[in-house]
Parts: structure tokens; sequence; C-alpha cells
């Protein structure tokens, strides 16, 4: 008896983390919709692009984010919810406006552990890797999408695409709602 017990709780707790593997996130489109399921590949994030003078000289400055889909909780109005500690972070200096495929592209192509470099058009790249303390993040500024790399071909493809119950569902960046989240007096 408790063997059978024991196998029927287990069998249960099977069927549990299968279906939260499947139902891991929301997505949320502006027509009301919510997609469930695991969101699936690398996700872009980026920070505003800021820019700097000095005498004559532009820079431009920005943050990246990268992010492992199953780590995503929910995307909606308040931003992306990851929850995990392992984080990709990019830091891009340049004197020309930035063009996130190729600094992106740069970036996967950057020899393991090397963490500064330059990228086409100049300027300064640094990646940093590793673990934060915080066990849950929120981005809010700017959702890039999914980055690929296929046959030595980087590239960043506007839309996130989710593993639901019923199979891949892809949503193209402009049907997902807009965030609204106010972080110190900032709208985003």
């Amino acid at each position: 008896m408790k063997k059978e017990i024991r196998y029927g709780l287990c069998m249960l707790n099977l069927v549990v983390f299968l279906a939260s593997a499947v139902q891991g996130a929301t997505v949320k489109k502006k027509s009301g919709e919510i997609v469930k399921g695991q969101i699936i590949g690398l996700i872009i994030h980026r920070g505003d692009i800021k820019t700097v003078q000095q005498e004559s000289k532009i820079t431009y400055k920005t943050t990246y984010d990268m992010i492992n889909g199953r780590e995503i909780v929910r995307i909606d109005e308040d931003g992306i919810l990851k929850k995990g500690s392992h984080l990709v972070f990019l830091m891009v200096q340049q004197n020309e406006p930035i063009n996130d495929e190729t600094i992106l592209a740069y970036i996967m192509k950057m020899p393991e552990g090397e963490r500064v470099g330059t990228p086409p058009g100049g300027g300064t790249v640094i990646r940093m890797a590793g673990t934060s303390r915080f066990k849950e993040q929120l981005y809010y500024e700017h959702l890039l999408g999914e980055l690929r790399e296929e046959n030595s071909k980087v590239s960043l493809i506007p839309a996130i695409l989710v593993k639901t119950s019923t199979g891949n569902v892809k949503i193209p960046l402009d049907e997902i709602v807009e965030f609204k989240t106010k972080i110190e007096g900032k709208d985003h």
C-alpha cells in the first residue's frame, strides 16, 4: 500500500512538474489575449540609448540584458519579469549611433571568456556574466526580441516564440502590450 501511495505521489509530482514547465510564463497581447507556455530562446532587452556630448564629440551609451526565455515568468504592462539568478549583461559605448544587430552579432562571436571588445564602428563593449543576488528581476525598457544564431549568422527576430500545450506560438513584438512601469518618476 505504501509503495502505491509513494508511486502515486511521484507520478502526481511529475505531472505537476511537466504542466508547470509547459505553462511557465504568460505573455499579454494588446488584444487582451494572454498566451501561456514556456518562452523559447535568448530574449534581448535593451536599456534607453543615452547621448553624451563633450565638446564636439557625441558618445552613445546603452545596456543590454540577454535573458534565457525559460527564466521569464511574464511579459505584461509592467515589463519582463524574470526569475532566476543567472545573468548576462552588456554595456556599450560608441561614437556613432548604436545598431542593435551589429552589436549583438559581435557579442555572439566574441571568444568565450573575453570581457571587453571593440565592435564594428569602434567604441567599447563590456560583457559580464554570472549570478545575481536577486532571484527576481523586472526589465521595463525595450524588448527587442529573440536572438538566434543559424548557419553562423546572428539574427534579432522581432518576436517571441512560446511553447504552449497546443504547439509553438510566434508573437510579433508589435502585438505585445507596451510597458507602463514608472521607476523613480520616469515613464517607460
